[in-house]
């Protein structure tokens, strides 16, 4: 942690608890590691930057967003990435 924060810094881990009420009001999504990117599962017509914008912010810097609108398409990818 030391190496990207600085010495001030506190970094606390999150129960699993908290992880949940933080993590609420995300749209469904998955991660594709290798790639450093978020795959986001938002239905409508909401613009794609706006949605992205909100939503990257929760995940570690250096990651992109994603926006799947066909929830078969994000399942699959979703599969097909945990390789089930």
């Amino acid at each position: 942690m030391r190496e990207h924060f600085p010495d001030d810094y506190k970094g606390i881990i999150a129960s699993d608890k908290t992880w949940r009420v933080l993590m609420k009001n995300l749209p469904p999504h998955f991660l594709i590691q290798k790639d450093k990117r978020v795959v986001f599962l938002v239905k409508g017509i909401f613009p794609e930057k706006i949605i992205l914008d909100q939503f990257i912010n929760y995940f570690p810097k250096g990651y992109k967003g994603i926006l799947v609108r066909c929830e078969e398409s994000f399942y699959k990818m979703r599969m097909k990435e945990n390789n089930i």
